[in-house]
């Protein structure tokens, strides 16, 4: 079985979940032009298409192209209907991250009504889709895996905060990844300032917004205890960061699924988390390997910081990789693999328009 993924600039999920899909035989291949053209040029190669990050294709800087784009989306999956492909969907958001704007809901119903299978990475997302769009294909809970064989290693935690100028034994609270409103960036200096130099705080990665780097730059103001890399990441660069870091903060206001959550737990890193839906269903076992807040604010946070600092490195270190490890892809792909074997013993008949 051969499947083409969008977006087509695969993320390092997508790359992880082919890897560990190709044991069954099923291969999965960045998609190609996203247009009715070239699917129908390509439709003798191809048996699904597998749609992840569903927003970024009717992104658009204006409301008209917004509404050219979701109709587009619509016309693409009747499209692939038509000519017996199946279509999968991984539901990574519900909406945009800083909120929903005009023709998500259009868009996303149209992908989850075409949906012959949809991958949700909670039980909480697994309700709220089936309640919202009522899709008639099979939806299949797969948690979001670790990145094991992604992230290699990289310079040493001492050589990454020594090129950042964190020298000292100063505790380093880590803030990394793309720095966007939801992600509470403001919530993290506010609770470091609270601690009074008793830790320090490493923001990295791109700013998608140029007000917000603003607004991030004014409330740093000369606080010495927080550092701000505005710039993008690569993926050794990103892994060397959150290394370099003694905890890593995810004080979101709202999330879907977490991809930096397990990044972490990857990485060795334990985590505090808000209190949300997916962070409550991932809750570690150990509670060495992350906290949740209790409430959304700055005190809450900083007593967070400070208990979970309490803990010996290792320990901490140790809790986090016990965590990952029970997010393996090989295992927990396996429920998937299972209903593609059986369309492949089933195959769509072939629809002539």
């Amino acid at each position: 079985m051969r499947i083409v993924s969008f977006p087509a600039g695969w993320h390092p999920y997508q790359e992880l979940f082919a890897r560990a899909m190709r044991a069954y035989g099923i291969v999965i291949e960045p998609g190609m032009e996203f247009s009715n053209r070239s699917l129908g040029e390509n439709a003798d190669s191809i048996d699904a298409i597998h749609f992840n990050w569903l927003e970024h294709l009717w992104a658009g800087s204006s409301l008209f192209k917004r509404i050219r784009a979701v109709v587009g989306v619509r016309n693409y999956c009747r499209f692939a209907k038509r000519l017996g492909k199946r279509i999968i969907w991984t539901v990574h958001n519900h909406a945009e991250h800083e909120g929903g704007k005009w023709g998500d809901r259009f868009g996303f119903r149209s992908v989850a009504r075409a949906a012959d299978l949809i991958i949700v990475h909670s039980r909480w997302s697994e309700e709220y889709i089936q309640g919202t769009y009522h899709p008639s294909g099979e939806i299949v809970h797969m948690p979001h895996g670790n990145f094991d064989g992604f992230y290699a290693q990289g310079r040493s935690s001492a050589k990454v905060r020594g090129r950042l100028g964190l020298t000292g034994s100063v505790p380093i609270c880590g803030l990394v990844g793309g720095v966007r409103p939801y992600r509470g960036h403001e919530l993290a200096m506010e609770a470091v300032k609270k601690l009074g130099g008793r830790v320090r705080l490493l923001i990295a990665g791109p700013c998608l917004d140029e007000s917000y780097r603003a607004r991030i730059c004014e409330l740093i103001g000369s606080c010495p205890e927080i550092l701000f890399v505005p710039r993008r990441l690569n993926d050794a660069e990103y892994a060397e960061m959150v290394q370099a870091c003694d905890v890593i903060l995810l004080p979101y206001q709202n999330i879907t699924g977490s991809g930096a959550l397990l990044a972490a737990w990857t990485l060795g890193l334990s985590v505090i988390m808000s209190d949300l839906p997916y962070f409550r269903e991932l809750r570690p076992t150990d509670s060495a390997a992350g906290l949740i807040l209790e409430s959304r604010t700055a005190p809450c946070l900083a007593n967070a910081i400070e208990q979970l600092l309490a803990l010996p490195t290792e320990v901490r270190n140790r809790a986090a990789r016990a965590e990952a490890d029970r997010y393996r892809w090989d295992e927990l792909v396996t429920p998937v693999a299972r209903v593609l074997g059986q369309w492949n013993k089933k195959p769509l008949p072939a629809v002539v328009s």
